[in-house]
């Protein structure tokens, strides 16, 4: 299912979000700073795409609740999901400069909190796929438990509706590196990829 515009209030959703959480410190999080020090810099830039992923095109007659009924159906939707996610991001026009800055947010607007831990799962399962594109995947719902990096204690990806998150890899995601194959994948990302890999959220674009 090809991802499609988002609307007034699946817009408002996201913006607020980044607005209220993800660009502001946290007491919890174990370090200074924003939850994504990227974000704003990124929003300067006009490099985050917000998308939705929806089980059912615009009109169509059949009822939406009915199609994601059982947790094999939700995760063969999600890996659908992730696959059209992917594809957008690796040929969405982006900006020229700041290529380290650039995020695709996608909207799971069908998806029912029975079926939000599946999106964990989905995730585990895609993510050494995802790095060795030099990709980083993240994923996000009310009930995430994925913790901050600096603090095991603290659900850090929680957001208002449930989501997924596609950015390119930073040098940062070592931290994130859970097993040899995900180390390999960052360490071939960073030897290969040019000046434009520079990290820091507010660095001149080269």
């Amino acid at each position: 299912m090809p991802l499609i515009t988002p609307n007034t209030a699946q817009r408002n959703v996201i913006n607020t979000w980044l607005d209220n959480y993800v660009t502001r410190p946290h007491p919890l999080l174990g370090r200074e700073g924003a939850v994504c020090p990227y974000v704003p810099a990124a929003r300067r830039q006009g490099s985050v795409l917000i998308r939705v992923a929806a089980t059912l095109p615009a009109g169509d007659p059949r009822p939406r609740d009915r199609l994601l009924t059982t947790p094999d159906a939700a995760r063969t939707w999600l890996r659908s999901v992730f696959d059209d996610a992917l594809q957008q991001f690796e040929n969405h026009p982006w900006p020229r400069r700041g290529r380290h800055l650039n995020s695709l947010v996608v909207v799971l607007q069908d998806l029912g909190p029975e079926h939000w831990a599946e999106i964990d799962r989905s995730h585990a399962e895609v993510k050494t796929e995802v790095m060795a594109r030099g990709l980083m995947a993240g994923q996000f719902h009310p009930h995430c438990p994925a913790p901050a990096a600096h603090n095991a204690a603290f659900p850090v990806n929680c957001s208002p509706v449930p989501l997924i998150v596609i950015r390119r890899m930073a040098r940062h995601d070592h931290l994130f590196a859970e097993d040899p194959i995900h180390i390999q994948a960052y360490e071939r990302h960073f030897r290969t990829d040019g000046p434009d890999s520079a990290d820091h959220p507010d660095s001149s674009p080269h």
